[in-house]
């Protein structure tokens, strides 16, 4: 039985538009599932027998301008053009495509003008329904900030540390932890042997390969550099990898959705010159990090950090992984509000702020701690933060954390349960 998700409601809001909708992302988030609700028939162009067909006469595709869900329609980069041509000329249904992104295949055209992009990703902690949500981005952008209100949670960091090893893959999360455990495993595996070649991208030396995406989940919700993260995957020995093939797989794993880079806040203003422009590390999933670094919940609670430390992180893993699953619900509460998600880090790397979501002249600036106590010490930043912006934007400053208690602190900061912070 289909689950509802947050993008539904968006993606139809831009169905009735001139414009056919991309929908790419990671396999496993549900983009099909997705397409098949919003769409009165579907082809599916990762089976060869419709795909030779449809090769043979797209036309098909378009016979009773009906809405139509074009699946996987990588596999036959040429349908690309038609669609493009099909909304020049006024199609009367919608048009939604699924897969991966277009910029993988730099001879086909951005879609600029007739084809609008959406991003999914696996569940939200809000899809989650781990409890229900109290405060709501979307709030928070129109300046509506809570006074005087108290909210609380059953949900522990023992129940989000389930989630981060359960994943937020629809497919799979509901199967047992031995299944699970294995459907992950065979997922990072497969992005090495089977994704990338998908891409006209061969991996001669597989393993490499690996070592170096452990070393880039090792790095979650970091900014370490390139060199860093290469000097820590190929530090045993046993090979490496140019920076050439490093910058072509990684440029492919973000077209595929397994890593994303949130990029640094960048504004007009004294503060610009002295900002780091390094982006934030993460994978689609902090799943795969746990499974490619072979890290165990005992582990995590005790707040050992794991042998494949990156630089000098200043974290546990425990901390980069719950900021992780922050950032996998914010990204998706950002794109349906149509914010903007970015993160701020001074070059003297003494001030940072985890994450920025920026509406218009509105920052929401946000803090995650893996902790249920809030400090005086973790809101000095989004205190800094705000008197320095003071004169060009609104802040709301808030602490997204792992205790039990929602309230507004007598400084003005936000402290809110990640599982009591929605879309």
């Amino acid at each position: 039985m289909y689950k509802k998700r947050l993008i539904d409601d968006f993606l139809r809001e831009y169905q009735n538009s001139k414009f056919a909708l991309l929908l790419e992302g990671a396999k496993a988030t549900g983009k099909t599932s997705t397409g098949k609700q919003l769409t009165q028939q579907s082809f599916y162009l990762g089976r060869p027998v419709q795909r030779e067909v449809i090769e043979a006469n797209p036309d098909l595709l378009f016979v009773n301008s009906q809405d139509i869900l074009i699946d996987e329609w990588q596999w036959l980069p040429e349908i690309w053009e038609v669609v493009r041509r099909k909304v020049d000329e006024g199609y009367e249904g919608s048009i939604l495509l699924t897969g991966s992104s277009p910029s993988l295949n730099p001879r086909i055209h951005s879609g600029s003008g007739r084809i609008l992009r959406f991003k999914m990703r696996p569940l939200s902690i809000e899809e989650r329904e781990l409890d229900i949500p109290q405060i709501r981005l979307s709030q928070l952008l129109k300046g509506k900030i809570p006074q005087n209100f108290s909210y609380t949670t059953e949900i522990t960091i023992e129940n989000y540390l389930d989630e981060i090893f359960t994943s937020g893959f629809p497919g799979i999360r509901n199967e047992t932890e031995r299944f699970r455990t294995k459907s992950i495993q065979s997922y990072v595996d497969n992005i090495i042997h089977h994704d990338l070649l998908e891409n006209d991208i061969v991996i001669r030396k597989p393993l490499v390969m690996k070592a170096w995406l452990a070393a880039y989940a090792a790095a979650t919700a970091t900014n370490a550099s390139g060199q860093t993260i290469a000097d820590a995957a190929f530090s045993n020995g046993e090979g490496k990898l140019s920076s050439k093939t490093i910058q072509t797989c990684r440029e492919a794993l973000q077209g595929i959705g397994i890593i994303e880079e949130v990029p640094s806040w960048l504004p007009f203003g004294s503060l610009c010159a002295n900002l780091a422009k390094t982006p934030k590390h993460f994978l689609v999933d902090p799943s795969l990090a746990v499974s490619l670094l072979n890290v165990s919940k005992k582990n995590l609670m005790l707040g050992r950090r794991i042998p494949q430390t990156v630089g000098k992180l200043n974290k546990t893993f425990l901390g980069q992984l719950f900021e992780s699953l922050v950032y996998q619900s914010l990204a998706t509460y950002s794109e349906i509000n149509e914010s903007h998600l970015s993160h701020l880090r001074l070059r003297s790397r003494d001030k940072e702020i985890d994450f920025i979501i920026q509406k218009e002249d509105v920052l929401i600036a946000i803090e995650v701690k893996s902790k249920a106590k809030v400090e005086a010490k973790d809101v000095e930043n989004l205190h800094w933060f705000a008197e320095k912006v003071k004169d060009e934007y609104d802040v709301v400053k808030v602490v997204i954390n792992v205790g039990p208690y929602s309230y507004l602190r007598e400084d003005g900061v936000l402290v809110v349960p990640l599982a009591l912070f929605g879309c």
